[in-house]
């Protein structure tokens, strides 16, 4: 089994996010409005960013987006990551979140 570089770049940001993510709501320094937030600034960047390039988000999309994804939905695993971040935390108990 072959897996890209990209691939594994791109699951490592995601586990780094997740696990900060994880901490900082543990810790109470992060809680859900900080992700509601966080997650509403990442969507209008993702919708600017299918027109205009934007200078250190462009570079972070180019090292951890997927190509096709790169032109219609930038930022997507994170977007859904903070979406799932943000469910568990109003969902469920802070211990377990």
């Amino acid at each position: 089994m072959n897996i890209s570089s990209l691939e594994v770049r791109r699951q490592s940001l995601h586990a780094i996010v997740g696990v900060t993510l994880a901490l900082l709501y543990y810790f109470s320094i992060f809680g859900p409005w900080h992700i509601f937030i966080t997650l509403i600034i990442g969507i209008i960047i993702s919708i600017i960013s299918k027109t205009k390039r934007i200078p250190f988000i462009g570079y972070c999309l180019d090292l951890f987006e997927r190509e096709d994804e790169r032109h219609n939905f930038p930022g997507k695993g994170v977007i859904f990551l903070f979406i799932g971040v943000l469910l568990s935390v109003e969902l469920f108990a802070k211990d377990i979140a």
